[in-house]
């Protein structure tokens, strides 16, 4: 019973993590799972969502940092994507379920390959 307990705490933890943020001077909070993508320019972040976006001012690393799930992967240095999102990958660019196309960063390659995989043995 310990180890059934334990294991989904860790599920729960894992897939139903919320990060909160400030939107338009007030606190939001948006579940990991609700993320589709990441968008980074200059400073600001726009963090994409099934139904809605959210513009967020910080550096990537940061937004990053605080994420801090493995579902979540940097596959540019101005993207990252929801590994459940993830329809299709190409060496250089990856579909999204919802038709969206984003470009995989030459540094970033191996890593998406290898993330996906293990996201898809899970």
């Amino acid at each position: 019973m310990k180890i059934a307990y334990t294991l989904i705490q860790k599920y729960i933890n894992k897939n139903h993590k919320i990060i909160t943020f400030d939107f338009n001077g007030k606190k939001t909070a948006i579940q990991l799972s609700d993320i589709i993508y990441l968008e980074s320019f200059l400073h600001e972040i726009t963090i994409h969502t099934s139904s809605n976006f959210y513009k967020y001012s910080s550096t990537f690393n940061k937004m990053m940092s605080l994420i801090n799930s493995t579902n979540i992967v940097r596959i540019h240095k101005s993207y990252a994507v929801n590994l459940f999102w993830v329809k299709e990958i190409y060496k250089e660019k990856l579909l999204l379920r919802n038709g969206v196309t984003l470009k995989i960063g030459k540094k970033y390659q191996q890593d998406v390959l290898a993330s996906y995989k293990e996201y898809l043995l899970k």
